[in-house]
């Protein structure tokens, strides 16, 4: 059996090889089959899957080796959502007595990168400059390439930008996977007078062609076309139009049911002397009849029905809205520790200068 390399990204499943020579079908109740790892940063070698005769036992959560497989001559190993430390050389030892063989794969595990684009106002410590970071998140492995074009209506055609541009280290992450953040420091010769577009470029091996994100400033300046930071005004906005047009449909409603019930009230209680014009009945106890109730009753009921529908979407709407506003804040913070450094990063450039 030979060696070969497989590729996954991280959190997919991914099914690693191994072919049994020889006819089928084959008798699994007379073989073995054993699953090794050597992890690529530990070279000790452990157990991840056997097998032999009725007895299975996974060494990592939900491995597994299909029986019908098996008896095809297919012992290829199943792991579901995979992690970066199922990353290494996998060896497969098959025994079908007197027989032996086996094979070894190298499973590589890729992250791809997640990109955001901020734009920022520099204080005046940075000489009031204006800035865009794009940071690229959670990719494996460490090594990735950002670079920067710009568009303009006088050249449509674009360029790659190649001063004002100030690159981080990569930060790794608790999981094991890097983050990274791209300033680039806008061109104040162009003062916007005209709708210029800037495209972050990010070339990663998990990636099979660039990921670009652009970000466009009219011609004041002013940010169109990056709208991650307008997502959790425009979902409150929305939240609230939706509350006022839910009060003004139930306002309707119950001015409606309010008006039908005047509108068929007789004419004569509505004169200006109710005792001249009905003088006989005043003293008379109201009668209802048997549906009236039950028809006010239903009504009441759908309308509570209804309302508790719409509370419950509303409620729904709120976590929602709570939920992009705590992924947004960890981003800022996450920014925000970029920036210190990169901040700290350009000062020690000047002071290397000065000197």
């Amino acid at each position: 059996m030979e060696g070969k390399n497989q590729t996954v990204l991280l959190n997919d499943n991914v099914t690693i090889s191994c072919k049994v020579p020889g006819s089928t079908p084959l008798n699994i109740k007379g073989m073995g089959v054993i699953w090794y790892q050597k992890h690529e940063v530990h070279e000790t070698e452990h157990k991840v899957f056997e097998m032999y005769g009725n007895h299975q036992k996974a060494f990592r959560p939900r491995a597994s080796v299909s029986p019908a497989g098996l008896e095809k001559g297919d012992a290829s190993l199943h792991l579901p959502g995979v992690q970066l430390k199922d990353a290494g050389e996998y060896r497969c030892k098959v025994v079908v007595t007197p027989y032996e063989a086996q094979e070894t794969v190298i499973l590589k595990v890729l992250a791809s990168p997640k990109c955001t684009l901020f734009g920022e106002q520099a204080t005046a410590k940075d000489d009031g400059d204006k800035y865009i970071l794009c940071n690229a998140s959670g990719f494996y492995p460490k090594d990735i390439n950002i670079t920067w074009h710009i568009w303009t209506q006088e050249n449509p055609q674009g360029q790659k930008i190649s001063e004002g541009i100030t690159n981080g280290p990569a930060i790794k992450n608790e999981d094991g996977t890097f983050n990274k953040t791209s300033r680039l420091r806008l061109n104040h010769s162009l003062e916007h007078n005209v709708m210029t577009t800037y495209q972050c470029v990010i070339s990663h091996i998990s990636l099979p062609t660039s990921r670009r994100s652009n970000f466009t400033l009219s011609g004041r300046g002013s940010e169109m076309g990056n709208a991650s930071g307008l997502t959790a005004p425009l979902i409150t906005l929305g939240v609230i139009v939706l509350i006022a047009v839910i009060g003004l449909i139930v306002w309707k409603r119950s001015w409606t049911i309010a008006l039908g019930e005047i509108r068929g009230i007789p004419e004569i209680y509505r004169a200006s002397d109710p005792e001249a014009a009905f003088p006989e009945t005043l003293d008379q106890p109201t009668v209802f009849t048997e549906e009236e109730p039950k028809e006010y009753e239903n009504l009441i009921s759908l309308q509570e029905n209804e309302l508790k529908k719409k509370a419950g979407r509303l409620q729904k709407q709120k976590e929602e809205q709570q939920r992009q506003h705590d992924q947004l804040k960890a981003q800022k913070l996450e920014y925000h520790q970029n920036r210190q450094y990169l901040n700290l990063s350009g000062f020690q450039k000047k002071r290397e200068t000065v000197i």
